[in-house]
């Protein structure tokens, strides 16, 4: 950045927010981790761990949440943070 000499004030510079909402980086399909089965031993042991839960505590259809890789997530919070505590200035 420039100072004006005179006032060794600093031009001034507007942020850019270029960055997507996570919700528009959705493509139907992908995953981030997987989840695996429970394995039968547990289950029988402990129960599926919803059965027991009030009927008024469970969802009933799944939540609309963006389907998005691992990498696409942590690279999506990446530049956020970058936004927010690094230098973007595009000049």
């Amino acid at each position: 950045m420039s100072k004006d000499k005179k006032t060794r004030v600093r031009n001034f510079h507007q942020a850019k927010w270029d960055e997507p909402i996570i919700f528009e980086l959705h493509t139907e399909g992908e995953r981030g981790i997987v989840i695996p089965e429970v394995e039968k031993e547990i289950e029988g042991t402990v129960g599926d761990g919803i059965s027991k839960l009030p009927e008024n505590m469970t969802r009933k259809k799944a939540p609309a949440l963006p389907e998005i890789s691992q990498m696409r997530v942590l690279k999506h919070f990446i530049r956020l943070s970058q936004h927010c505590l690094g230098d973007r200035s595009e000049h």
